[in-house]
C-alpha cells in the first residue's frame, strides 16, 4: 500500500509505503502534483523499497511546493511499481474535509468501450481526457461483481474493468457509467454480444 499523509506541523505531505506480504518489494516511486486539467506542476521519481509489515516514509512533498498552488485546483498522485509490474496508487486531494465544494473539477469526457467476453462476463475499457472523480459502474436489475468500482482516473489514463453477472443472466442488460464530473453513459448489452449506447 502507498499512503499520503499531511503533516500538521509544517504542512508538508509525507508518502508512506508498506507491504502486507512477508517479503520486501523493491521498485520505483513516482509522485506528481498535477492540476485537475492534467498539467504536471511538480514531480519526483526514485527507487524505493516497501518494507514488510511496517510503514516506511518514502518521500516528502515540501510545504513550499504545496503552498505555491491553490489547494482546490491540484492533487497528488503517488504510484509505486515493482519489477513484477504490479502497481500501487493513491490519490490525495489537497483540500481539507468539508472544502470539496470549492474544488474546481473540469467537465470530463469519458469514453467507454463495452463488450461481452462470455455469456456471463463483460469488459469495460474506460478512457478520460482530464481527471475524473468517482467513476461508478452500475448494472440495472441484476447482481454484478466488478474487478474495481468507484475509482478516480487521471488525464490520459485507461482503466479496464472485468464484470461478472452473478446469476440469472438477462436477455438484455443495461449498464450505466457515471462520475462526479462527467455525463452518464448508458449501454444496452446482450449476452450474445450486441451492444448499443442508449
Amino acid at each position: 500500500r502507498v499512503i499520503c499523509s499531511r503533516e500538521q506541523t509544517d504542512g508538508s505531505v509525507i508518502i508512506y509505503g508498506y507491504s502486507e506480504s512477508s517479503e520486501e518489494l523493491d521498485g520505483e516511486l513516482k509522485v506528481t502534483l498535477t492540476t485537475y486539467e492534467g498539467k504536471v506542476v511538480w514531480n519526483i521519481r526514485q527507487v524505493s523499497r516497501l518494507a514488510s509489515g511496517r510503514a516506511v516514509a518514502f518521500a516528502i512533498v515540501p510545504s513550499a511546493v504545496l503552498s505555491a498552488v491553490p489547494s482546490y485546483c491540484c492533487y497528488l498522485a503517488a504510484v509505486f511499481s515493482d519489477e513484477r509490474c504490479s502497481r500501487l496508487k493513491n490519490i490525495f486531494h489537497l483540500t481539507a474535509i468539508g472544502e470539496w465544494d470549492h474544488v474546481a473539477l473540469p467537465q470530463a469526457a469519458l469514453h467507454v468501450d463495452i463488450h461481452m467476453v462470455s455469456s456471463c462476463e463483460f469488459e469495460l475499457i474506460i478512457d478520460t481526457d482530464v481527471f475524473v472523480q468517482d467513476v461508478v459502474i452500475e448494472a440495472l436489475d441484476c447482481d454484478v461483481y466488478y474487478s474495481d468500482n468507484a475509482f478516480c482516473m487521471e488525464k490520459g489514463e485507461r482503466t479496464v474493468i472485468r464484470a461478472r453477472i452473478a446469476n440469472n443472466v438477462p436477455d438484455w442488460l443495461y449498464v450505466r457509467v457515471h462520475a462526479c464530473n462527467a455525463k452518464s453513459i448508458c449501454f444496452g448489452l446482450a449476452p450474445k454480444g450486441d451492444c448499443n449506447e442508449v
